[in-house]
């Protein structure tokens, strides 16, 4: 008995390493970008995220 043709197997999809990859790019930017930031104005760290945090907050309108 002779099979013929050829079997093709789907490769997997890396679509939530990806995602997980991307998200922490993201985040190692963001943080780096807050580190330039308060390095060049001269304020804390802490200032500076407490600054962002107040402004993204949607309770900031009371």
């Amino acid at each position: 008995m002779k099979i013929s043709g050829v079997t093709y197997v789907s490769r997997k999809k890396h679509r939530f390493r990806n995602f997980l990859l991307t998200l922490a790019i993201l985040a190692l930017i963001a943080i780096i970008a807050i580190v330039i930031y308060s390095f060049f104005s001269g304020r804390d760290i802490s200032d500076v995220v407490s600054e962002l945090i107040n402004k993204i907050s949607f309770n900031s309108g009371e």
